[in-house]
C-alpha cells in the first residue's frame, strides 16, 4: 500500500475543499446576518453555535490550502510577463490609493467620534418619520477616557425643529375624500356598516368624511350620512367599520 506523499498532492483537493467550505459558510453566514446580528450597526446581538462552527471551517480550509500550496509538487509555479502593462498598472494604483484614502477617513472618523464634543460643539439629532415617534431628545455625558464615573450638569436647552409642526397639513373641519392610489378608487361607507372602495365615478355622500378635530393630536372621521369611522379590531380587512355612535 502506496503512502501518500504530500509531493503529490494535487491543488485541486484545494479547490473542492473550498467549493464545499461555500455550500456550509454562506448559509450559515446568512443566518448570522438575520437573526445574530443588528442590521443597522453589524454588532453582534446573539451568539449561538453558528460562530465558532464558522470560524472552524474558516480556518480549517486556510490550514489546508496552505498545507498543498507549501509542499505540492504539482502545483505550477507562476510565471509573470516580462511585458509591462501600463493600464492594468494605473488602475492598480488609483485601487490602492482609493483605499488609503478610505482607510484615512475612517481612521480621522473615529478618532474625532472618540475625543467628544466641545462645549460650543453643536449635536445634530436625525428626525424620521419611520415609527411615527419622531426625535426623542435626552443630554447624556460620554466619558471619552474611558474611566467608570463623572457626570453631566445643564443649566438649559432648547430643541427647534422649525419643520416638525404639520398641523397646517391636516383638514380640520373639512370634508375630504380617501382615494386609493393604486386603484384610484375612492373609499365608501357601505349600508352594512363595512368600509369599502367604489368605482371612481362614484360621488355619492357616503364617499365624503368630515375631519373632526377632537384634540391632543386626535380626529375622528364623520361620513356625510352621520356614522363614524372606527377599528373594531387590528386594522386588517374587514375591521374598519362605521358606527353611529362617536
Amino acid at each position: 500500500m502506496n503512502k501518500l506523499k504530500a509531493a503529490s498532492l494535487s491543488p485541486n483537493g484545494a479547490i473542492i475543499l473550498a467549493a464545499v467550505f461555500t455550500l456550509f459558510a454562506v448559509p450559515l453566514r446568512t443566518f448570522q446576518f438575520l437573526n445574530c446580528m443588528d442590521p443597522e450597526t453589524g454588532f453582534w446581538t446573539v451568539r449561538d453555535v453558528t460562530v465558532p462552527v464558522l470560524y472552524a471551517l474558516v480556518i480549517a480550509v486556510a490550514v489546508f490550502a496552505f498545507f498543498i500550496s507549501l509542499f505540492s509538487g504539482i502545483m505550477p509555479k507562476p510565471e509573470f510577463s516580462k511585458q509591462r502593462d501600463i493600464p492594468l498598472g494605473v488602475s492598480g494604483l488609483l485601487m490602492a490609493l482609493g483605499f488609503a484614502w478610505d482607510a484615512f477617513v475612517n481612521v480621522r472618523t473615529a478618532i474625532a467620534t472618540y475625543a467628544g464634543l466641545s462645549e460650543t460643539e453643536d449635536l445634530s439629532l436625525t428626525y424620521q418619520l419611520i415609527s411615527f415617534q419622531g426625535s426623542r431628545h435626552a443630554l447624556f455625558a460620554f466619558n471619552h477616557k474611558g474611566l467608570k464615573g463623572g457626570y453631566a450638569e445643564f443649566d438649559n436647552f432648547t430643541v427647534e425643529e422649525p419643520l416638525a409642526d404639520r398641523s397646517r397639513n391636516i383638514p380640520l373641519g373639512k370634508t375630504v375624500r380617501l382615494i386609493n392610489l393604486a386603484t384610484g378608487k375612492p373609499a365608501i361607507a357601505t349600508t352594512h356598516g363595512l368600509l369599502y372602495d367604489t368605482d371612481a365615478s362614484d360621488r355619492s355622500p357616503q364617499t365624503r368624511f368630515r375631519v373632526i378635530d377632537k384634540g391632543q393630536g386626535q380626529v375622528i372621521l364623520q361620513c356625510e350620512d352621520g356614522r363614524y369611522v372606527f377599528c373594531s379590531g387590528y386594522g386588517i380587512a374587514g375591521d374598519v367599520r362605521l358606527t353611529a355612535d362617536e
